[in-house]
Formats: structure tokens, sequence, C-alpha cells
């Protein structure tokens, strides 16, 4: 894959270097003048309006095309990019990134597969604090009464979702440089970073917010590679931004996607809004995708029917709402750790069909029929 770049952006030649062939051009008329054999095209969109985008494509009818523009300041010109097959991304990209969807999209390596990730779950938000990490807690709680190995890994850049009542300096950001440089070569070498709490074992995420954009997702990968093969469960706590290669990285690996929502607008509106810019752009291919309704409540105006179909998603169940979850937190470190016994409850039978979905795609390596309901053909 041959690459012309169109751009003021700096990195952007730097970045891809390391991927193919790359030549900064002075306008698109020079790709036919040098007479190279090239096949992508990244641009900015400067003056580019939604009418040009007809020449550009006729120009070039089997370039994969990338424009940089502000996200979000001419939704039109966007959606037009998406009829005429261009893909958009944000003109302030850093250069991880930029090779991290090139890789992804248009080179067609997967980062995971069905297969190999069944025991790899990622439990991402709709929105800040809508309870990824309390869901974690719950559920590992459970699978550990049942004798499952499990391990929660925090991999939400903005958020180590720290237990209070479990004290360790350990976290991602301390055992990243040694899964970097491959000093961590088994399952072994890693439990010893590694927090026990109530039957599980606990990687702490992200403590050190100022390197959140240096991570890579060669390391992260490398880690989950050496525990999906100790542990029965390996859940992801992904959290709720998806601006960074660790979530991305982690959705990419795992071959199960668990959405936690809650009954408010934002969790329509923000998983649309990242599902739209960032999330449906990369080559994620799980087997299986849930939704989990968080702080239900009958009373509440959207239904859990509602957010299915909005979100388009099949809904696994609903965690009712504690008035005492803040106490719970930080009392007994977590909420399926008070006495909440319809809370408890309702975190079994999610934890049960979860395992009976394990068992069955264990024995037959196929997607659960709620997943087909709402998987698009083609």
């Amino acid at each position: 894959m041959k690459i012309a770049i169109l751009s003021e952006n700096p990195i952007i030649k730097e970045a891809l270097e390391q991927i193919d062939e790359v030549k900064k051009v002075e306008n698109v008329h020079e790709i036919e003048d040098i007479g190279m054999n090239f096949n992508t095209l990244i641009l900015d969109k400067g003056e580019l309006a939604s009418v040009d985008l007809i020449e550009l494509r006729e120009r070039f009818p089997n370039f994969k095309i990338m424009l940089l523009v502000k996200i979000g300041e001419d939704t039109f010109f966007e959606k037009a990019c998406t009829t005429h097959s261009i893909d958009v991304v944000s003109k302030d990209i850093i250069e991880k990134e930029i090779v991290y969807f090139v890789k992804t999209n248009w080179l067609g390596k997967d980062l995971g597969s069905n297969s190999d990730y069944q025991n790899v779950y990622a439990v991402m938000g709709t929105h800040n604090q809508v309870g990824s990490s309390e869901f974690c807690f719950g559920v590992a709680k459970v699978l550990s009464e049942y004798n499952r190995r499990v391990v929660v890994v925090g991999l939400n850049p903005y958020n180590p979702s720290e237990i209070r009542t479990v004290n360790t300096n350990q976290s991602l950001d301390q055992i990243y440089p040694l899964l970097e440089n491959k000093v961590l070569k088994q399952s072994d070498d890693i439990k010893k970073y590694l927090t026990g709490v109530e039957g599980f074992d606990y990687l702490i995420g992200n403590r050190d917010f100022y390197n959140a954009v240096n991570y890579t997702e060669e390391p992260i990968h490398y880690m989950i590679d050496i525990l999906k093969d100790e542990y029965d469960f390996v859940l992801l706590d992904i959290g709720s931004f998806y601006d960074n290669l660790l979530p991305l990285t982690g959705l990419s690996i795992a071959d199960t996607h668990i959405v936690i929502s809650s009954q408010e607008i934002a969790s329509i509106q923000q998983y649309k809004r990242w599902n739209e810019q960032i999330l449906k752009r990369v080559n994620f291919k799980p087997n299986n995708r849930f939704l989990i309704v968080n702080k239900y409540s009958s009373r509440a105006v959207i239904t859990p029917k509602q957010l299915q179909v909005e979100l388009e998603i099949p809904l696994l169940g609903n965690l009712p709402f504690v008035s005492e979850a803040n106490d719970d937190v930080y009392n007994d470190g977590f909420i399926a750790n008070g006495n909440h016994k319809g809370y408890y409850t309702s975190i079994i039978n999610i934890t049960k069909a979860l395992m009976n979905i394990a068992d069955k795609d264990n024995s037959s390596k196929k997607p659960f029929f709620l997943t087909k309901i709402f998987r698009k053909e083609g």
C-alpha cells in the first residue's frame, strides 16, 4: 500500500513510514504525474466542500481516502464523506492513532479473533460514571464464587477505578514498561503485580493521566495474550472514553462487548456520538454484544426496551438503583459487597447468563441468538 499525503500535519508522514512507502505531494495532480503506484490518499479538508467529494472519488475510484477534519464542525460534510466511502478522522489525531487506524481499517490487521479470545470481555460505558467498574467487580466476585478463575484489568485511561478498601501501589502504569520490554514473560510474572480482591485478581488502571496518550496497543495485547491462557474470564474495564489506545485495544481484542447504560438521555446521546465519530470506524469484530441497564427504575421515562432499540444492542439484564451506593463504595469497596439482596441477585443472574453463553460459545462457536437479531447482513 503506497500512501500519498497532502496535509500540513507534520506527524502523518513520519508516522506512516513504518507501514509502507509514503510520499508527500503538493496537489492531487502530482499523484498521477509522478507515476507511482499509489492506492491511498490522506489529505486535509482545507477548502473542500461536499460537491468536491464527487470529483475526488471519480478521480480516484479505487483509492482508500482519508480526510483530516475538525470533527463536528460540518456534520453534513462528514455524512457526505461516508456516502462516497471516504474516511473522516480528526485533524488533531496523534501519531499512534493514525498508525492504529491504518493497520486495523485499511490493512485489515485484526488485533484479535473470536476463537482465540472467547474468554475476554470488554465492559464499556455509554457515558462517564455509568458503572462499568462496579459491574466488573460484581461479576468477578460471583464468578469466583462459582470457582471460576477471574481477573479484572483496568483499561480506562482517565480513571484507575481504585477500590477504596484495597491498598496497593501496583497499577497499569507501573507495569506497562515491563510489558513494553517483555520483562514479564508468563502469567506468574504478571500475577506478582495483581491484587487479590474477594476471590478475583485485579490490576488497577492508569494512574498517570499525563502519560495516557503514550500507551500503544502491543504491550496491552501482549499482557492480555498471557492472561487469557491463565484465567477462565478476563474482564477489561474499558470505561467510557474512546479517544485512547487503551480502550480501543481492549475493544479490538475482546470477543464479547458489554455496554453499561443508565436510563438517562446521556446514555443515548453520548454513546451514539462516540459510536459515530470513533467506534464504528475501528475494525471491531466481537462475537457477542450485550446491554446492561444500570441504576434501573421502573418509573423512568426511558425504558430498557427503548435503550435496546436506540443503541441497537440486545438487552441482557437490569441492575436496580441502589440509593446507598456511595456508602457501599466507601465502606465495602464496591456495591456488590454491600447488603443489597436485590442488586446482588441481579448480578448473580447476569453472571449465570454470561457463564451459559460462554459454555455455548465454547461448544458451538456460534453467535448468541440475541446478537443475530441486531447483526446487519453484508
